[in-house]
C-alpha cells in the first residue's frame, strides 16, 4: 500500500489534554479562526461553525498528569486549506494578529506553516 492513499479516508479530529483549557482554546479560536461548537466543564470542542465539523477537543490534563516533553506524544496536528490562495490568506491572517510562525517549507507537493500552541503543541 505504499505511496497509495485511499480515497474514501478521512481522520477524525484531534484530542489535546492542555493544562489550560480556557487559554488554549481562545488561542485556536484568535489564531485560527475554529469556532467553539461545545462546551462543558470538562472539554471544548473546536471547529468549523458553517458545517459543525469538529476538528479539536481541548481536555484538561488533570492533577495526576504532567507535561514533559521528553515523552512521546503529538509532533504536530495539521490543518489543510484547499488552495494556495488559501493558504496565503491563512499566512496574511496570522502576520495580522502577530501570531509567531515556527518555520516553513515546500515539501514539493504541499506548503507549511508551522507555529506552536500556548503550550507547545505543535500545528
Amino acid at each position: 500500500m505504499t505511496g497509495q492513499t485511499i480515497p474514501s479516508l478521512q481522520l477524525g479530529y484531534v484530542a489535546l489534554r492542555v493544562s489550560d483549557v480556557k487559554r488554549v482554546a481562545d488561542f485556536y479560536e484568535q489564531a485560527l479562526g475554529l469556532s467553539r461548537l461545545n462546551q462543558s466543564a470538562d472539554k471544548v470542542e473546536l471547529g468549523i461553525a458553517k458545517t459543525g465539523k469538529k476538528l479539536l477537543e481541548l481536555l484538561p490534563l488533570g492533577d495526576s498528569n504532567q507535561t514533559n516533553k521528553s515523552t512521546a506524544g503529538l509532533y504536530h496536528m495539521a490543518f489543510l486549506v484547499p488552495t494556495r490562495k488559501d493558504f496565503g490568506n491563512v499566512l496574511r491572517s496570522l502576520l495580522r494578529k502577530q501570531i509567531a510562525i515556527s518555520g516553513a517549507a515546500d515539501h514539493g507537493y504541499s506548503e507549511a506553516l508551522y507555529l506552536d500552541d500556548p503550550e507547545g503543541n505543535g500545528i
